[in-house]
């Protein structure tokens, strides 16, 4: 079972998809407030976000098809 740490940089994360699916960044000011997210957790959501994409660009680039590349992405995202 993840630790409160781990659930938290989870919901987090799960909260900037939303947020880039709305086309709001979730690195601005009232996101941010609203989130109630420190500074040390801003700097890991960064690196998660970026993370990801790095995933993305890497598996798109090596897999047959973008599903499999979501797949994969998702399957990266969601190991513990």
């Amino acid at each position: 079972m993840p630790d409160d740490d781990t659930h938290r940089a989870r919901s987090l994360l799960a909260e900037a998809a939303k947020a880039f699916d709305d086309q709001r960044s979730p690195f601005v000011t009232d996101w941010l407030v609203e989130n109630h997210v420190t500074g040390d957790e801003c700097f890991a959501l960064a690196e998660s976000v970026a993370s990801a994409c790095r995933f993305f660009a890497y598996a798109t680039a090596h897999a047959k098809d973008s599903d499999a590349a979501r797949q994969m992405l998702a399957a990266w995202l969601l190991a513990e």
